[in-house]
C-alpha cells in the first residue's frame, strides 16, 4: 500500500523479486520474496512491510545487507535512460579502501632533549 501512495504521488516503483535471510528476536528467517523499491530525492529505497501494519521505507543498500536482500530479477522492463531506468535501483558499489602511500621520507633521527634539572 506504501509503494501504491508513492506510485501515485509520481515516485518511480518498481517490483522486484528474489531472496531474503535475516535474523529476528533470535530465529533466522529465509526464503524468496517479492518487494517494492521507490526512488526518492535520487535514492533507491526498500518498501519493507514485513509488518504490514507499519510499512517503513528503508535505504536499500542497507536492506541489503540487513536483511540479505539478493535481487534475482526485476518484475518491469525499463528502456534504458528512462527516469526508471533500473541503473538508479542498484546502489553503487564501495569504493575499495585506497592504502596509504609508503612513507618514503628519509629518517632523521632526534637529538634527545636533556631534561631541565628541577630547581
Amino acid at each position: 500500500m506504501l509503494a501504491s501512495a508513492l506510485l501515485a504521488q509520481g515516485h518511480p516503483v518498481r517490483l522486484v523479486s528474489g531472496s531474503i535471510a535475516f535474523t529476528a528476536a533470535g530465529a533466522k528467517t529465509s526464503g524468496v520474496l517479492q518487494w517494492a523499491e521507490v526512488v526518492l530525492d535520487g535514492a533507491p529505497w526498500f518498501v519493507d512491510a514485513r509488518d504490514v501494519t507499519k510499512p517503513k521505507l528503508v535505504p536499500l543498500a542497507e536492506a541489503m545487507t540487513s536483511l540479505g536482500l539478493v535481487l534475482r530479477r526485476s518484475c518491469a522492463a525499463y528502456p534504458p535512460g528512462a527516469s526508471s531506468s533500473p541503473e538508479q535501483w542498484v546502489p553503487a558499489p564501495a569504493a575499495p579502501a585506497t592504502p596509504a602511500p609508503p612513507d618514503t621520507a628519509p629518517k632523521v633521527a632526534t637529538p634527545a632533549t636533556p631534561a631541565t634539572p628541577a630547581k
